[in-house]
């Protein structure tokens, strides 16, 4: 499991420094699951905040509603 979060973190910080910010906010709602699925809630609400943000800031509403149903996730 360690190894799939290092790769996440190793894709965010590729996308990040090309400046692809839509994949960037992309990546980090994955990495928002990862977390979930591994029991890191803390870091899921974190990654999820973060990416819902980052969703709205570009009226991306698909990816609006993938982070209400990975928050519903959370609290089940």
């Amino acid at each position: 499991m360690a190894a799939a979060e290092d790769l996440i973190l190793q894709g965010l910080k590729i996308l990040k420094n090309l400046k692809i910010e839509a994949y960037v906010a992309m990546g980090t709602l994955a990495l928002a699951e990862y977390y979930t699925f591994s029991n890191q809630l803390e870091k899921a609400v974190d990654s999820l905040r973060t990416s819902t943000g980052m969703f709205r800031a570009m009226n991306m509403d698909y990816w609006l509603a993938r982070t209400e149903r990975a928050s519903k996730m959370l609290t089940a």
